[in-house]
C-alpha cells in the first residue's frame, strides 16, 4: 500500500503542477488580448507616453512651422479612447488668437488621425440628408441655316 500511496501523490503532484502552470498561461493570454499584444504599458500615464510627445512634435513640425506667425501648441487633456491616444490641444499664435484642436494617435505612435467621424450618426442620417437630383433645363441648339 506504500507504493500505491507515493504513485498516487506523486500522480496528484504533477496533476497540480499542470493545473498551475495552465493557470498562469491562461492569464497571460487574458493580458495579451485585453492589451493588443501588449502594445499598451499601463504603468506609463497617457499624458507622458513617449508616442503622443512624438505625434505633438510631429504637428508643430510639419504643421506649425512656416506660417506668417509664429504658432506653438500646449496639450491640454490626454486619455486613451477605443485603442487609441485621445489628444486635446490648443493652438497659439504670436498674434494672440488660441484655437483648440483634437488628434487621435494610435498606441504605437505611429499614426496620426487629425479627426474623428462618428459612423452611427452618419448612417442614421444619411438617408435623410440625401436630396432628390435635379435636371438641367434642356438648351437649345443654335439654329442652323
Amino acid at each position: 500500500m506504500n507504493k500505491l500511496t507515493k504513485r498516487i501523490g506523486a500522480l496528484k503532484l504533477v496533476k497540480d503542477k499542470f493545473f498551475y502552470i495552465s493557470l498562469v498561461l491562461l492569464v497571460v493570454c487574458v493580458l495579451a488580448i485585453a492589451t493588443q499584444g501588449f502594445n499598451y504599458n499601463f504603468f506609463v500615464k497617457p499624458g507622458n507616453a513617449s508616442q503622443v510627445k512624438q505625434g505633438m512634435k510631429f504637428i508643430d513640425d510639419n504643421f506649425l512651422k512656416g506660417a506668417t506667425t509664429t504658432m506653438t501648441s500646449a496639450i491640454n487633456s490626454v486619455s486613451v479612447k477605443d485603442g487609441m491616444y485621445y489628444v486635446k490641444f490648443s493652438v497659439n499664435s504670436s498674434d494672440g488668437t488660441k484655437q483648440d484642436a483634437e488628434a487621435y494617435f494610435n498606441l504605437k505612435g505611429n499614426l496620426l488621425f487629425p479627426s474623428a467621424i462618428d459612423m452611427k450618426n452618419m448612417v442614421t442620417q444619411a438617408p435623410a440628408a440625401q436630396a432628390q437630383p435635379t435636371q438641367a433645363p434642356p438648351t437649345q441648339a443654335p439654329p442652323t441655316e
